[in-house]
């Protein structure tokens, strides 16, 4: 579990520029088009506005990964044991865990995009 945290973690440290680029630019969609690419986005936000405002809202993006993979794993299992019958629990069907893993990302991200539009939110 730790490891899924810390896995999280880094990813949303090393991707946010980019994410933030994108936000950036969907943003400036119908405008005059100051940003071509995502690697001249990151280099005018850094250049006008500071190299940290590429991290603008990582709070709220470790929230959302907090939130998602910390409700995930547990409903998917939960989801897992209501649709198998006990002699499938140690070899699940495919179709089973498909759909656990489903359902389950569904329900965890209901509860993570609060945090999602709080993000975009900082970044714009």
């Amino acid at each position: 579990m730790l490891a899924g945290a810390l896995g999280a973690v880094f990813s949303e440290s090393v991707s946010i520029p980019f994410d933030t680029a994108k936000v950036t630019m969907f943003v400036q969609v119908g405008k005059s088009s100051e940003y071509n690419s995502v690697f001249g986005t990151m280099r005018k936000i850094s250049h006008d506005k500071g190299i940290t405002k590429l991290w603008a809202g990582l709070n709220a993006a470790y929230l959302r990964a907090f939130i998602f993979h910390g409700l995930k794993l547990p409903i998917y299992e939960n989801f897992k044991y209501f649709v198998c019958t006990k002699e499938e629990i140690t070899n699940t069907p495919f179709v089973k865990k498909m759909f656990a893993g489903i359902a389950s990302g569904a329900i965890a991200i209901i509860f993570a995009t609060p945090a999602e539009v709080i993000k975009v939110k900082m970044q714009a």
